[in-house]
């Protein structure tokens, strides 16, 4: 065990330890990079913690990971995580990471934050860029402060453009503090899309990363850690179509199965819509495909994960093509 303590007992002898015998006491605490996770170049498995997160599907891209995970970016183990804020990086951006990073970064996480470089505009973060800094007290080592665009209601997706340089400086700003992962949030998150579709954001996200990762990076492990259901279902779903070419072997081995029969799936898992639409093929009506459908998602999560559905009716399995049976 790591970090083993070993401690002598102080209290008043026994009639054993006056016989001769020593009694002592073991304290353990794992280190951090052991919370939750493996070391790099272990093999990642899809639904098992990893630095704090759940990966949900995995890419290869050039030799780094592109892990599309979910969970929350504070509980993160890794090297770093990226915090979306304002020009003036203090927190008072509105978001509710970018606050509570404050409070759990420790004493003196606030200074360093107002002791950050100012530009000739009295911004520390201009936007479109990132800085990095220690994490105190978190859990990851190091905290990279991005400053991504604020969106509003007329904003349409070619102001997007200003997100691949964000994605491109959080990326070396990991590089430069030799960090061998980075875990990010999406940028922007939610509340400023404006406009914009949840989906124009996260394919331009998809394809900035995909742009970075293919010129090579030392790298080994960049997570996208969705915060909402809704976010999750759109990285899987966007993902499946812009990573296509990078799924690990065994991601493309599943997919090769799920071929078979026609259940639209993303990640692995089948959502309530398009569940109820492939039960209507087997003459089930949306009432029927409902109570089904909630009957196997026990942990109300939204979805059922296709190979459990598919081992509880081997007969979908085994006769793909025989609906009527």
């Amino acid at each position: 065990y790591p970090l083993c303590a070993l401690a002598v007992s102080d209290e008043r002898p026994s009639k054993d330890e006056k016989k001769g015998k020593l009694l002592f006491r073991i304290n353990c605490k794992l280190s951090k990079s052991k919370i939750g996770g493996g070391k790099h170049g272990d093999r990642i498995e899809v639904g098992a913690k990893r630095n704090g997160v759940t990966p949900r599907v995995v890419y290869n891209i050039n030799g780094t990971d592109l892990i599309i995970s979910d969970g929350d970016l504070l509980r993160y183990t890794g090297d770093a995580i990226v915090n979306c804020c304002d020009p003036e990086c203090l927190g008072k951006s509105g978001l509710s990471m970018d606050r509570a990073i404050n409070s759990e970064g420790g004493y003196g996480f606030e200074d360093d934050r107002e002791d950050l470089k100012k530009d000739r505009r009295g911004d520390r973060c201009p936007i479109g860029s990132a800085v990095i800094m220690s994490g105190g007290k978190l859990e990851a080592k190091n905290v990279i402060h991005a400053a991504a665009p604020k969106f509003s209601s007329r904003s349409s997706k070619s102001d997007l453009k200003e997100l691949e340089s964000l994605y491109k400086d959080c990326i070396d700003k990991a590089i430069d503090k030799n960090c061998r992962d980075v875990a990010f949030c999406l940028l922007p998150p939610m509340d400023w899309h404006g406009g914009l579709e949840l989906e124009d954001v996260v394919e331009v996200t998809l394809e900035s990363l995909k742009y970075e990762l293919k010129r090579g990076s030392s790298l080994k492990e960049v997570y996208l850690v969705a915060s909402s259901r809704a976010e999750l279902r759109v990285l899987e779903s966007e993902a499946d179509s812009a990573l296509r070419d990078y799924k690990s072997r065994e991601d493309r081995k599943d997919t090769k199965k799920r071929s078979q029969l026609d259940f639209k799936t993303s990640g692995g898992k089948i959502y309530q819509d398009d569940f109820i639409n492939t039960m209507k093929k087997l003459q089930l009506s949306s009432n029927e495909a409902t109570i089904l459908f909630e009957y196997h998602d026990k942990e109300d999560e939204g979805y059922v994960k296709y190979e459990d559905f598919l081992s509880c009716y081997p007969t979908l399995k085994d006769k793909p093509d025989d609906l009527e049976r």
